[in-house]
C-alpha cells in the first residue's frame, strides 16, 4: 500500500507540473491586453501599451480590420491624435478600443498694443479664428499646433474662436516595409497555429494515460 501511495503521489505531482507548463505556454503566446482598457477614454496623447506575453509588436488603427495600421514595437509608446482606435499584439488575443478625447483649450498673453500671444494647452491641433464683433466678419486666421504659440494680432472689438483643426487625419499609415513585415508575421502565426493545441493534446494525452495507468493499479491492489 505505501508504494502504491508514494507512486500516486508521484502521479500527482507530475499532473500538476503538466497543468503549470499549460497554462505558461497559454500564457505566453496569448496576449492580455492590459491598457488602454475596453472602451477607456482619455484625453492623453500619449499611450502606453500594456499586457502580458511575449508579443513583440503593438498595432493600432481605426478600424476593426486594421487595414492600415500603426505598427509599434518597443517601447510600446505611442503619441495620437484624438479619435477612436482599436489595437492588438502579433499574437494571439482580443482586439481592444479605446478613444482619445480632444481637448481644445488656449492661453491668451497680452505682449504689447494689440499683439497676443496664443498659447496651445490642449491635446489638438486648432484651427484660429479672428472675426470683428460688430459684423462677424473674419479677420484673420491661423493653425496652432500641440503644445506651440502663436503671436497675432487682435484689434478691438474682436473675438476669438478655437476649434480642433479639420486638417487631423487621426492616424499614421505604414510604410511598405512596415506591410511586408506585418504580412510575414502573420503568414507565420498561421503556418503555427496548430502547434500550440498540437502541444496542449499531446500533455493531456500523456496526464490521460497516466490517470489510467493509476486507477489500474488501485484496482489490482483491491483485487489482492
Amino acid at each position: 500500500m505505501k508504494k502504491t501511495s508514494k507512486k500516486g503521489k508521484k502521479l500527482r505531482l507530475i499532473c500538476i507540473l503538466a497543468a503549470i507548463i499549460l497554462i505558461a505556454i497559454f500564457f505566453t503566446v496569448f496576449s492580455i491586453l492590459l491598457y488602454p482598457f475596453q472602451d477607456m477614454h482619455t484625453t492623453d496623447r500619449m499611450i502606453e501599451f500594456k499586457f502580458t506575453g511575449l508579443a513583440t509588436k503593438v498595432f493600432i488603427d481605426d478600424n476593426t480590420d486594421f487595414t492600415s495600421p500603426v505598427v509599434k514595437t518597443k517601447p510600446f509608446i505611442l503619441d495620437l491624435e484624438p479619435g477612436k482606435y482599436y489595437w492588438k499584439t502579433n499574437f494571439l488575443g482580443p482586439v481592444r478600443a479605446f478613444t482619445i478625447d480632444s481637448e481644445v483649450t488656449i492661453n491668451l498673453l497680452k505682449k504689447e498694443n494689440q499683439i497676443y500671444t496664443v498659447q496651445n494647452k490642449g491635446n489638438t491641433i486648432i484651427d484660429l479664428i479672428i472675426r470683428n464683433i460688430k459684423n462677424w466678419a473674419m479677420t484673420g486666421k491661423a493653425i496652432v499646433g500641440v503644445n506651440e504659440e502663436l503671436d497675432v494680432r487682435i484689434e478691438n472689438d474682436s473675438a476669438i474662436e478655437a476649434s480642433q483643426s479639420e486638417r487631423i487625419t487621426g492616424k499614421v499609415t505604414t510604410t511598405e516595409a512596415e506591410k511586408t513585415e506585418e504580412a510575414k508575421e502573420e503568414s507565420w502565426l498561421k503556418k503555427n497555429f496548430m502547434v500550440i493545441p498540437l502541444i496542449a493534446i499531446l500533455i493531456l494525452t500523456f496526464i490521460h494515460i497516466l490517470l489510467n495507468i493509476l486507477k489500474q493499479k488501485k484496482k489490482k491492489v483491491k483485487a489482492k
